[in-house]
């Protein structure tokens, strides 16, 4: 699928639909902690957890904040590091265009 490609409003139309209820049954959506845009995923429904087994410990610290869904990092290595500076969430440049043709 390229930039010139063509399909059907009606399949068209459907696709989004079909992207929208897909997302819609996403259980973590990912976010960033303020002020050091640490990322983390964070559960769409965390009372929903309690409920479901409330003896967990999984469901009891889901309930207190997002911490319990966080990505977890290795441990650090004892090699020398340099200085920490702050760190920006790292995203990738999109083309622009999709098209293998053009690059």
């Amino acid at each position: 699928i390229d930039d010139q490609t063509t399909v059907p409003a009606e399949v068209f139309e459907s696709m989004l639909r079909a992207g929208g209820e897909a997302r819609k049954r996403a259980t973590h959506t990912l976010m960033f902690r303020q002020p050091d845009g640490q990322p983390y995923l964070r559960h769409h429904d965390p009372e929903s957890l309690c409920q479901a087994a409330p003896n967990s410990n999984t469901a009891a610290t889901a309930m207190g904040d997002d911490i319990s869904s966080e990505v977890h990092q290795p441990p650090p290595s004892t090699t020398p590091s340099l200085p920490q500076r702050p760190t920006a969430p790292l995203l990738t440049m999109r083309p622009s265009s999709a098209c293998a043709a053009e690059a």
